[in-house]
């Protein structure tokens, strides 16, 4: 088990820098590597006892496919989707959603032995926004991305997964290059700086 784990961990990485690389560049192609990444992932955190992580991937798979979807129809016809922004008070809604979300999840999670219940229950909550917000192109990904990763990395250094908490470094270092590549992509006139309610996309 523990060559198999080694294994996937390398896959799950190597997809994961992949992933992320054509994030950056607004490449279609993210999330067929999305998929590959969250499928040998589930089987790295059911190892390492880290349910939350393991339904969160395993979610990842299907909103990759939407993700897909959303990002080759576009908004207008078979347009490219436009990079767009959160309102002020779309972001309170979410940060207050985190806030009643989180401590539920982290309450099921330690019924359910999870290893490390508040770090997997918390980093889980801002993953699920941000892998939301990335579906739809709202340039706040990013942000709960750092968010996310700054506890995944304490909470895989803590499992001994080492090389997963290189990636998760790593992504924090691509989130801020993508935050400031799409800023520029959506100064551009095609980049179409929109502010529209959750509720429209």
């Amino acid at each position: 088990m523990g060559g198999d784990l080694q294994w996937t961990e390398v896959a799950g990485f190597t997809f994961g820098i992949a992933t992320v690389g054509l994030i950056v560049r607004e490449s279609i192609w993210n999330w067929p590597t999305a998929i590959l990444m969250a499928g040998f992932y589930c089987w790295v955190f059911f190892v390492a006892k880290l349910y939350a992580d393991v339904v969160i991937n395993a979610i990842f798979i299907p909103t990759a496919i939407y993700g897909w979807v959303s990002w080759l129809r576009g908004r207008e016809g078979k347009s490219k989707m436009r990079i767009r922004s959160l309102s002020r008070w779309h972001v309170f809604t979410i940060v207050a959603a985190l806030l009643v979300v989180t401590p539920f999840a982290v309450a099921i999670l330690i019924a359910e032995q999870d290893s490390s219940a508040y770090l997997d229950g918390a980093s889980a909550a801002l993953a699920l926004v941000a892998e939301y917000l990335l579906t739809r192109k709202f340039i706040e990904n990013w942000l709960f991305w750092v968010g996310a990763d700054v506890i995944y990395i304490v909470l895989y250094v803590s499992r001994h997964l080492y090389l997963t908490a290189v990636l998760c470094s790593l992504f924090i270092i691509l989130s801020v290059v993508g935050w400031r590549q799409w800023r520029a992509s959506q100064s551009q006139p095609s980049g179409g700086l929109v502010d529209l309610p959750l509720a429209s996309v």
